[in-house]
């Protein structure tokens, strides 16, 4: 005998937005900057970056609800957390406007293979 199989459509939103990460021309950064900027989907979590970056500023966005970063540490382990500005936008997804942290390096710098590490 074979029973049927019930089954019934659901609409599911997933909560889940991009990283944003790359180099940008100005700081403060603008919007149409930082939508242009590769993305990423990731979980909250920690999470490490490798930057090339040549004379432009370095930049990381994050979505608000993650909440702030608590350290951003260089290669070698070092605090450089301050060595960033930190501006809150409202970016683009689709349909929807989704507020962001935007972290800049406060600095125009010159690297290559450069990893920063982001922690929560």
């Amino acid at each position: 005998m074979v029973k049927p199989l019930l089954s019934r459509k659901q609409n599911i939103t997933l909560d889940r937005y991009p990283l944003y990460y790359g180099a940008v021309q100005s700081n403060p950064v603008d919007v149409e900057e930082v939508v242009h900027l590769p993305g990423i989907y990731i979980d909250k979590q920690d999470f490490s970056l490798i930057y090339n970056v040549n004379e432009a500023y370095v930049c990381c966005a994050i979505p608000t609800e993650w909440g702030r970063l608590r350290l951003i540490e260089d290669p070698n382990g070092f605090n450089v957390t301050e060595s960033f500005d930190v501006q809150e936008l409202m970016l683009p997804l689709g349909t929807v406007e989704k507020s962001f942290y935007v972290y800049v390096l406060k600095t125009i710098t010159l690297i290559e293979n450069y990893e920063f590490h982001f922690k929560f």
